[in-house]
């Protein structure tokens, strides 16, 4: 879902309009739901985390900026 979410974000940089922002917008709330795991750009943690934070820069949800750094910064070991 981050590739397709990423897929979106790019398009919209180079033909914005509503309906590009919404299918941006629907990928991001499908990540949302997703715990991406691993290290892949494509279907991993790090790649979730970017797509949510350049969702973020588009939208300006914080929703997507809070998930986007959970993503990208590990939990502390105890």
């Amino acid at each position: 879902e981050a590739g397709l979410l990423l897929s979106a974000l790019a398009l919209h940089a180079v033909l914005p309009g509503e309906r590009v922002r919404d299918a941006a917008r629907a990928s991001g709330e499908r990540l949302m739901a997703m715990e991406p795991a691993g290290p892949g750009l494509g279907y991993g943690a790090p790649g979730a985390a970017l797509a949510l934070a350049r969702l973020h820069g588009l939208l300006g949800d914080p929703r997507h900026a809070a998930r986007a750094k959970a993503l990208a910064v590990p939990p502390e070991d105890p």
